[in-house]
């Protein structure tokens, strides 16, 4: 949120960059206004008064607007969420709240007064005798503002490539978290939970149960592979224990204690993990049989480095119980409950071997050939046909699982690239209006060059030569800031730094490219200015 809250203000400030700009051509089209005032026995400060007034007027109309627009778009934001998040854990409120009203209103009026404030100053410095002149227009003083519009606009393309690159580095975020390696398949693939403890089987039935529901699921047309797991895939469920590893002493008090997992047979061949070394958990390893384990490969990186873990014991310890376990197995490391940071050292405990017996719920990991979602309904038939009792939830494809573990990156992604989008246009705005103003001072210059010989090319070369050096003098500062800036939305990156070259280069040709169309305009306009009618400007 603070995050989002930061873009928003980005996106303010550029705003109000923007009306500065023209509040700031504005008074300059009143210069000779102003010196009239002056003269006949206004103060500076009662011509101070009324620029700020009309200011504030401004600002309370465009918050007034701003109002209906915030209440459609809070409707819009509602849809998106819920197109990105799970609709049964949505809880937005679109209506308006008073003290959120309150304080937009209070920004609202106090960006029009700060913003409102230098060109109120600004406009009210005249020259009492080049205002008065006979055609003056202050010229000297309608310099010093254009330098003053042209430094906002540098400002402002500054601010717009940090939002731009923002925005390019949660995307890239977005789409690193979403094709990231699993180690395993996650295409076909459909989770589903049962709760055996809820539906009344005491421990003893339930390893039973839970190899009677793999096999009617295996019988199902188009399923490959059936396994279960405790905690399952990404369900926010994790298990942790101390362990006493053969051979291994611990130095601090983080190597004491590992990950576990309670598994079916054939988990690893279901999913597709592969396996370094051993075998995996199998049909054999009940609970009259030796206790075993798969360790991964962090598990064994941490504990077993420079040693070859087969045949040597882990044992699980909480409170006064032990599980010895021989190691039987290592399994690539693979993403089952997380998809940033690394993956953590886990052990697999077969089915009956766990220290508290058979788990009371599992879920199952159904590998099928096409589309899980064809496979469910059945699944779900096969299930209860065994027990009409059992509770079924969280029926789903594992990539419907994974997307859902997006929604914050993917909602914050979308919101920063409308920030962005909306930056881009009003950099492009705010520089397209400089130019355009700029162009009307000149318009004598121009027609004099034009006059002198110089084509219509030559003009339009000038004044992107203008926009090509805001641009440079924006994109320089603006880097700066992101340098600064970016760092503070390091911890929501994924598979990239927050000085990704990439990106940044990208969001300087992507504002370049918007900044040039928006400076050619004005400049192509200039170039068609008829030399006599300019000749007669003023």
């Amino acid at each position: 949120m603070l995050v989002l809250l930061g873009a928003s203000g980005v996106v303010l400030l550029i705003a109000c960059i923007n009306v500065a700009n023209l509040l700031i051509a504005r008074a300059s089209a009143r210069y000779k206004e102003v010196g009239v005032r002056l003269s006949i026995g206004a103060s500076r400060w009662r011509l101070v008064r009324q620029f700020l007034t009309e200011s504030l007027i401004l600002s309370a109309l465009g918050g007034l607007a701003g109002l209906f627009v915030a209440w459609g778009a809070a409707k819009i934001l509602v849809i998106m969420m819920a197109m990105t998040t799970d609709r049964d854990s949505l809880a937005l409120s679109v209506s308006l709240d008073m003290r959120v009203l309150a304080f937009t209103a209070g920004v609202t009026l106090l960006t029009g007064l700060i913003f409102g404030l230098a060109p109120a100053i600004r406009g009210t410095r005249v020259n009492l005798n080049d205002s008065l002149r006979d055609g003056g227009r202050g010229n000297t003083s309608s310099s010093g503002r254009l330098n003053l519009a042209k430094g906002l606009v540098i400002a402002q393309v500054a601010l717009s490539l940090l939002l731009v690159v923002g925005a390019g580095l949660l995307l890239r975020t977005l789409w690193n978290l979403q094709s990231s390696d699993l180690g395993y398949a996650r295409e076909n693939l459909l989770v589903m939970s049962v709760d055996g403890v809820t539906a009344g089987y005491t421990p003893a039935r339930l390893a039973p149960l839970w190899n009677e529901l793999s096999d009617r699921l295996r019988t199902l047309p188009g399923v490959r592979g059936v396994t279960y797991s405790q905690n399952g895939l990404f369900s926010g469920n994790e298990s942790a224990d101390r362990v006493e590893v053969e051979g291994f002493t611990p130095r601090e008090n983080k190597e004491r204690g590992s990950r576990f997992d309670i598994v079916g047979p054939g988990y690893f061949s279901t999913l597709g993990i592969p396996l370094i070394l051993g075998r995996e958990v199998g049909a054999q390893d009940t609970a009259s049989a030796p206790h075993v384990c798969v360790i991964n490969e962090a598990f064994a990186k941490r504990f077993f480095e420079g040693r070859n873990p087969i045949g040597l014991h882990v044992t699980e310890s909480f409170a006064d119980q032990k599980n010895p376990m021989e190691v039987i197995g290592v399994a690539k490391n693979s993403r089952d409950h997380a998809l940033r940071d690394d993956v953590p050292a886990r052990f697999f405990i077969p089915t009956e071997q766990g220290m508290d017996g058979p788990p009371p719920g599992v879920t199952f990991e159904i590998r099928t050939a096409s589309d899980p979602n064809q496979t469910a309904l059945a699944a779900r038939k096969a299930i209860l046909a065994v027990n009409g009792d059992l509770p079924i939830d969280n029926t789903h494809p594992l990539t419907e699982v994974v997307t859902r573990m997006n929604a914050e990156p993917r909602v914050m992604a979308r919101l920063c690239a409308a920030f962005g989008l909306i930056a881009l246009l009003l950099a492009a705005t705010g520089l397209y209006g400089v130019l355009s103003y700029g162009v009307t001072r000149r318009t004598n210059e121009i027609g004099i060059r034009m006059a002198l010989g110089a084509g219509r090319g030559t003009v339009v070369q000038m004044i992107l030569r203008e926009t090509g050096i805001m641009i440079a003098l924006g994109v320089v500062i603006g880097i700066a800031f992101t340098v600064g800036m970016t760092r503070l939305i390091a911890s929501k990156l994924y598979g990239l730094s927050a000085l990704d070259p990439l990106t940044i280069t990208t969001a300087v040709l992507i504002l370049a490219i918007v900044a040039i169309i928006a400076g050619y305009i004005p400049a192509a306009r200039a170039a068609k200015v008829n030399p006599v009618t300019a000749l007669r400007h003023e």
